[in-house]
């Protein structure tokens, strides 16, 4: 069951209904949803001289330092993938890339130069609507999630109880609980309303993004694409007074600074964005004529409902997805044009995970006795943006948490908890950053407001209480990371991502190139310089994560040498340590391999099991088709023979012996990809590569490479 009918939930009810009968709740039409009027575009790196890991660096900037990097590179990295996934569903993109603020490269994928969000959501919901095991009931709102043994188990309708074995909240934000809002007026954050009353954690709800140009008059928004393309910012004097592509936390408090702003319109081609001149127009403004004026508007919130990657809430059997969750992805502000990718990636997470829920049968159906929820009157969102707006201080948010409406007293409750300021939260009490809140403001129905580093909490918990007694908090100290036998240097972007997250204070600068090969040890790789409670509390956390990535690395490039010269590309596997996937995916390109699919979501892989349960060969094939490229696992000749006669795209030849492998060779001859896979060692590979063979994977990559041996010499 989906709650929610904007592009999260449209694109995972389509990805669910792959393998399963969806129930999608809307209460309201499309039109009505953030996603119909997202005007910028979709991220991703696709231009040539662009790749993800420039997305990422770009997504870490702006989240000033409260970025979960798992979920960065999930986003990034899927993002190519994903606009594929909506061209092979009909919508059709712009010929040329956009760029838009706290961007480094041109990488927005848009549509009529501001209707991406519209024509995305059209082209998935009329999918939706004729897809034969997706049922659609609008006008339908849940009041309640059924909760059944500690999970779970469904939702409450005005129709009654509806069982589900998992339930996935896309509901959007709660950007329109502030009075000048870009949202239409149903975003109020109703899905983390339930979510809270059922007992899930909800995170980071002070970071609500104002965005810098909506239309003073009425908040209709003036999307970034437009000073991506050369629109300025200008006072009444016409004269410039910011970065107009800076992250929208700088450009909002410079427009507020000044007090009044106008976004001048007559340097860009007005030709490519139609539809909001013609608004502009219809408005009584002549953009050919004289600058627009414009003011912020609470736009996009970060915060919601605390979920991993795959969109698993802390209450089992509820899912999250889109804006109402809170993965990290953003840290304290949204780059632009990240959320509806967002919807995407981790829309199509949920669903694929979602799938693998067991079935549960609820005891009881009876409706949980709940009060009715306080509405958000006009007073309440006007209190809201006095007190809670661009600009915040105590005073005002001890107010907020007198009102009668829930989320703007948990807006108020993790605004006060954040005594500092970062991102998109602002307080004139607290006007700098403070590294000990470099972590996420999480509350739980009962307890306590807690503030959670989601890297670094297995090890620091709530403190080093070792080096927090003998280490002065104003001590600073010199370091050097070492690695101390031959290896491939991998891993010190994570080293730096685990001290910044400590304290923003300490730099990292690397001395030696990621995936450069060293023989002469001990070798300097990196210079750390910085508070010195924040070097002795990472330390161990970082080397951990520096010596098995560069193991990964090293042992992946001896595999990468030893068949050198046959043009076989070495692929890893998905045996990787559970949390860390997406780093040692990453070591194994440092060591020069090639990423196989990332999890179960990126490519068919018909198994020995999947053909068991299927029937065969043959009808997985035809069942698993659906214009994506297929591979089937093969264990005989036989079965590469009927592998191929079905169509596979590529067929995995499983434990053979190098002669099997190369009569599979010569049987295919060309009509499907071959990879070589199971009991490969370094003793055996370069016989496999010589086969014919267009790929091998290993296994022990990731789950048995050795940890290289690494340290930390303080100064």
């Amino acid at each position: 069951m989906i709650a929610g009918g904007g592009v999260a939930g449209l694109y995972a009810a389509l990805t669910a209904a792959e393998e399963a009968d969806v129930l999608l709740l809307a209460k309201g039409p499309a039109a009505a949803s953030n996603s119909w009027q997202a005007q910028g575009g979709v991220a991703a790196a696709l231009a040539e001289d662009d790749e993800p890991m420039l997305h990422a660096e770009d997504t870490f900037r702006a989240g000033r330092g409260l970025c979960r990097e798992s979920a960065v590179r999930a986003l990034t990295e899927e993002a190519p993938a994903r606009i594929e996934d909506l061209v092979r569903l009909g919508v059709e993109f712009d010929d040329d890339l956009g760029r838009e603020g706290g961007h480094s490269l041109r990488r927005i994928a848009h549509i009529g130069g501001a209707e991406t969000g519209k024509a995305i959501a059209a082209a998935l919901g009329a999918r939706v609507r004729a897809h034969p095991r997706i049922e659609i009931a609008e006008g339908e709102t849940v009041r309640a999630l059924w909760e059944d043994g500690g999970r779970c188990v469904g939702v409450f309708t005005d129709r009654g109880a509806i069982p589900a074995a998992a339930t996935l909240l896309a509901t959007g934000g709660y950007a329109a609980l502030w009075e000048r809002t870009t949202n239409p007026l149903g975003a109020v954050g109703d899905g983390l309303v339930l979510a809270y009353r059922a007992g899930a954690a909800l995170a980071d709800l002070e970071f609500v993004q104002f965005h810098p140009t909506a239309l003073a008059d009425d908040g209709f928004l003036l999307s970034e694409a437009l000073r991506g393309e050369g629109a300025l910012l200008v006072g009444d004097d016409g004269d410039r007074f910011t970065d107009e592509l800076a992250p929208r936390d700088v450009v909002t408090r410079a427009i507020v600074a000044r007090g009044t702003a106008r976004l001048d319109l007559r340097p860009i081609d007005r030709g490519r964005f139609p539809g909001l001149m013609a608004t502009l127009e219809r408005a009584g403004y002549d953009p050919a004529v004289e600058p627009i004026p414009v003011s912020p508007a609470a736009h996009y919130s970060v915060g919601g409902i605390v979920t991993d990657l795959d969109g698993r809430s802390t209450l089992p059997g509820l899912y999250a997805a889109g804006e109402c969750a809170a993965t990290g992805v953003h840290g304290a502000n949204r780059l632009a044009s990240n959320s509806l990718l967002e919807c995407l990636v981790f829309g199509r997470r949920a669903a694929l995970a979602a799938l693998a829920e067991p079935s549960v049968r609820a005891t009881s159906g009876a409706s949980p006795q709940t009060r009715p929820e306080a509405p958000v009157t006009p007073e309440v969102r006007r209190a809201l943006w006095e007190d809670a707006g661009v600009i915040r201080s105590a005073e005002g948010l001890e107010r907020l948490r007198h009102v009668d409406a829930l989320l703007p007293r948990l807006v108020a409750r993790s605004a006060l908890a954040r005594q500092e300021s970062r991102g998109a939260h602002f307080r004139s009490d607290f006007p700098t950053e403070d590294a000990a809140f470099r972590a996420h403001v999480v509350l739980t129905r009962g307890e306590e407001s807690r503030l959670e580093a989601w890297a670094l909490a297995e090890d620091v918990g709530s403190g080093d209480v070792t080096t927090e007694s003998v280490v002065p908090a104003d001590a600073r100290c010199r370091a050097t990371l070492e690695l101390e036998e031959p290896g491939v240097v991998c891993g010190v972007p994570a080293v730096r991502a685990v001290f910044e997250a400590l304290d923003p204070d300490v730099t990292v600068r690397a001395l030696l190139d990621e995936g450069t090969r060293l023989a002469a040890v001990p070798a300097r790789v990196a210079a750390i310089e910085g508070p010195a409670r924040a070097v002795l509390t990472g330390e161990r956390t970082a080397l951990n994560l520096f010596g098995r990535l560069c193991g990964i690395a090293t042992l992946t490039a001896r595999y990468v040498d030893l068949v050198a010269g046959t043009g076989v590309e070495i692929l890893d596997t998905r045996k990787t340590t559970p949390g860390l996937r997406a780093l040692e995916k990453y070591a194994v390109r440092c060591g020069g391999g090639t990423n196989h699919r990332f999890g179960l979501h990126d490519a068919v892989l018909l198994k020995e099991n999947h053909l068991r349960l299927a029937g065969g060969i043959a009808p997985a094939v035809a069942a698993a088709r659906n214009g994506r490229p297929i591979e089937v696992e093969a264990e005989t000749l036989d079965e590469v023979a009927e592998a191929l006669e079905a169509g596979a795209d590529r067929i995995l030849l499983d434990n053979m012996t190098p002669e099997q492998v190369r009569r599979a060779v010569q049987l295919v001859d060309g009509r499907a990809q071959l990879e070589a896979s199971g009991g490969i060692s370094l003793a055996t590979v370069r016989a496999y590569a010589e086969t014919g063979v267009d790929f091998v994977s290993v296994g022990a990559l990731t789950h048995s490479a050795r940890a290289l041996h690494v340290s930390l010499e303080v100064e």
